[in-house]
């Protein structure tokens, strides 16, 4: 509300500073808006807060061995949800690299093997990042 007990008039042209501490009372996001006034204006500054969230993690490299031409290799990932959430995940590859499955939820201190596949489809070097 306007001219409220904690109101504060201040001459055009000059600045002032508030600092906003923010004590959770749970482990969830929070949201707000601080409202200011001048004679001619009003100024939203939105205040979020995130909470915890899944954290994945997985190796930072899949190698495979050497493989034939059309046949198909297969390795094991082990994913681990280190957060203190659920984690979705949805993983994407293109040909001739194959995830399954694809997606999921693992839930906090947990972990899914997924199987990576790989089936070359000609003679030469292959790399693919997500």
């Amino acid at each position: 509300p306007r001219g409220g007990a904690n109101s504060l008039k201040m001459a055009a042209g000059l600045s002032i500073t508030y600092t906003v501490y923010f004590t959770p009372e749970a482990d969830t996001d929070y949201e707000c808006d601080l409202v200011a006034y001048t004679d001619h204006e009003k100024f939203i500054v939105p205040v979020r807060a995130t909470g915890s969230r899944g954290h994945l993690t997985l190796p930072d490299v899949v190698h495979f061995p050497n493989a034939p031409i059309k046949a198909t290799s297969r390795t094991t990932v082990l994913l681990t949800n280190t957060g203190t959430k659920p984690c979705k995940f949805k993983a994407s590859t293109v040909a001739p690299f194959n995830v399954q499955p694809a997606f999921g939820q693992i839930l906090p201190q947990q972990n899914q093997q997924i199987a990576v596949e790989f089936t070359p489809t000609t003679l030469t070097r292959y790399e693919s990042s997500v």
